[in-house]
């Protein structure tokens, strides 16, 4: 359900919110959600999840792999599953790019879906 931040009620409960925190994260459906909240809060407003993106998630798998690892350079064997890979390839709906190089997987255009699993 998507929210109507114009109504007087929603509008002063974000204005509340963003009074008492310096920043707003949240987890929403509707990635229109997220972007009304950014346009209306008084505060910085971070999306951690919508049902375009999640983009937070980068910093989790990074986070982890460093704590279970010691680093994200030079890991092998957090491949996808290659059949996943070809079917996604066989859609044509984007470019898809494997790479055990994480600077390379940052740098660039090429790093607005990366995820390391």
């Amino acid at each position: 359900m998507t929210f109507k931040w114009e109504s007087e009620r929603r509008l002063g409960m974000l204005l509340v919110i963003s009074h008492y925190n310096d920043i707003i994260m949240a987890r929403v459906f509707a990635h229109q959600d997220i972007l009304d909240l950014a346009k209306y809060a008084t505060v910085p407003v971070v999306n951690g999840l919508t049902d375009y993106n999640h983009p937070c998630q980068i910093m989790v798998d990074a986070l982890a792999m460093i704590e279970h690892i010691g680093s994200i350079e030079g890991t092998k064997g957090f491949e996808p599953d290659q059949k996943t890979v070809e079917k996604a390839q066989q859609a044509g709906i984007s470019k898809i790019e494997i790479t055990n190089d994480a600077k390379e997987a940052f740098l660039g255009p090429r790093n607005d879906a990366t995820t390391f699993h």
